[in-house]
């Protein structure tokens, strides 16, 4: 972790990897795998980034570092424009999961991920869900601004300068 703080990427990587050969819970494995991908993603390998997201949710299927790993997947591809992967993913993780703490986020991205698909009156539910829903200031916060967004596009200007003072 010190390494990867310090932009050493290539020897946490390594260091990541010894933790993970050996035994262990999901605490002392699963956390240094969202390690190991994290450095993937900063040295810009975003295919093993993804490999290492598919890993952990395999091995961790219920457990919340599995939630944590296909939310980073989820951006990962929606990082890259591939939007209806990252579209399935979110469809598929939202209908298994039950923690609240990645249930709002996966709304969120969904919200951006229909924004970015053109399939606006899809984005616009997800980001009222969020609104309504969540309990993370921040999302709600940016859900708010682009349901503002939103309606300022579609010339709803009153609804629009609504959801901007909300924020």
């Amino acid at each position: 972790s010190a390494l990867f703080e310090t932009g050493d990427y290539k020897d946490s990587v390594e260091n990541f990897n010894k933790c993970i050969d050996k035994p262990g819970s999901e605490f002392l494995i699963g956390l240094p795998l969202l390690g190991l991908e994290k450095n993937y993603e900063k040295l810009s390998l975003t295919e093993d980034a993804l490999k290492t997201c598919d890993k952990i949710a395999a091995e961790y299927s219920a457990g919340e570092t599995a939630a944590e790993a296909l939310y980073r997947k989820t951006r990962l591809l929606y990082g890259m424009g591939r939007y209806e992967e990252a579209r399935d993913v979110v469809t598929e993780v939202m209908a298994k999961i039950d923690k609240a703490k990645y249930l709002d986020r996966f709304h969120y991205e969904l919200g951006w991920i229909y924004t970015s698909l053109g399939r606006v009156d899809e984005a616009l539910d997800e980001f009222l869900w969020v609104e309504r829903e969540s309990a993370d200031i921040n999302l709600r916060a940016g859900a708010i601004s682009k349901i503002g967004d939103i309606y300022f596009d579609r010339k709803v200007y009153r609804k629009a300068l609504d959801s901007y003072e909300a924020v």
